[in-house]
């Protein structure tokens, strides 16, 4: 079997335990007191956002061992910067475009009472910024589950590399999720709603990434994403109310990411070559002067 039909398990199993165990490792202190109140909330969730890249950095360098690090990783791609730059906006319009259709899509179901705040123009504005800010952080993430495992996962195909992939980034917020972060419940049926969320959102991510050949649109098209949610419920939803149902991690929310999907499928153009990824201990296994004679 050829290096480009094969995926390397082995790295991609190192790279998941690094990514999931370091997002509890990093999350415990909330876990031993205060959880979401704890004082150090914001200092924690930033240094859990970074664990997917930290695991993917330890897994390249130590398993692959790449002549070409910074393409596996998705920090350099085929485009010039200009068209990297045009493509990302695009992206994070896009984003925005989703967060804002999941809640009129949740007002007009009857699940969140929509109305226009006197702080809205504020909220509004401040969405350019908070995406980049956002984004800056998203970029821990995108690295990891959209940088290397993107490329790791692509010999499988395009649905069940997305199935794997969104799965293992929505196992990957369990530790947060079970503090009550994202659906206002500790209950462990928040973890497969945010599968399903992250699978659907990691398949509109992954087709960012294939159309770039890097991570920097996709990390801002999330950050986006994050922050068009939290300053749109801002703006328009009644104070008092719990805004899960009315973002893209609620069924409003699958509804317009099952869409954009469709869109994209019917739209997608010619995916960019990416490097091929080799097991540093296969590429010794088969060096010529490791063959026998003959």
């Amino acid at each position: 079997m050829t290096a480009e039909r094969t995926v390397p398990w082995r790295a991609v199993g190192l790279f998941a335990v690094l990514a999931l165990g370091g997002a509890w490792l990093a999350s415990l202190p909330l876990h031993l007191g205060g959880g979401l109140q704890n004082p150090h909330f914001f200092v924690v969730g930033a240094v859990v956002m970074t664990t997917p890249t930290l695991a993917a950095l330890m897994t390249v360098f130590g398993v692959l061992r790449p002549a070409n690090p910074r393409e596996v990783l998705g920090l350099v791609g085929p485009l010039s910067w200009r068209r990297t730059a045009l493509r990302a906006l695009a992206a994070a319009g896009g984003g925005i475009v989703l967060a804002a259709a999941a809640m009129l899509v949740a007002g007009a179901a009857g699940l969140v009472d929509l109305r226009v705040n006197p702080d809205a123009s504020s909220s509004l504005l401040a969405i350019p910024l908070t995406t980049v800010v956002i984004g800056v952080t998203a970029v821990g993430e995108e690295i990891g589950w959209r940088g290397f495992l993107f490329h790791a996962l692509r010999p499988l195909g395009p649905v069940r590399a997305n199935l794997l992939n969104g799965a293992l980034w929505g196992l990957w917020h369990a530790p947060l999720l079970l503090l009550g972060y994202n659906y206002g419940t500790t209950s462990p049926v928040s973890i497969p709603l945010m599968v399903l969320s992250t699978v659907l959102i990691g398949t509109l991510l992954a087709w960012v990434r294939e159309s770039t050949g890097t991570v920097w649109a996709g990390a801002l098209a999330h950050g986006a994403m994050n922050a068009s949610t939290s300053l749109l419920l801002a703006a328009f939803l009644v104070p008092a109310q719990q805004g899960s149902e009315a973002t893209v991690l609620a069924w409003p929310g699958w509804v317009v990411l099952a869409l954009a999907i469709a869109v994209v499928h019917r739209r997608r153009g010619t995916p960019l070559d990416g490097p091929v990824l080799v097991d540093a201990s296969a590429r010794r296994d088969t060096h010529p002067q490791d063959a026998p004679a003959g």
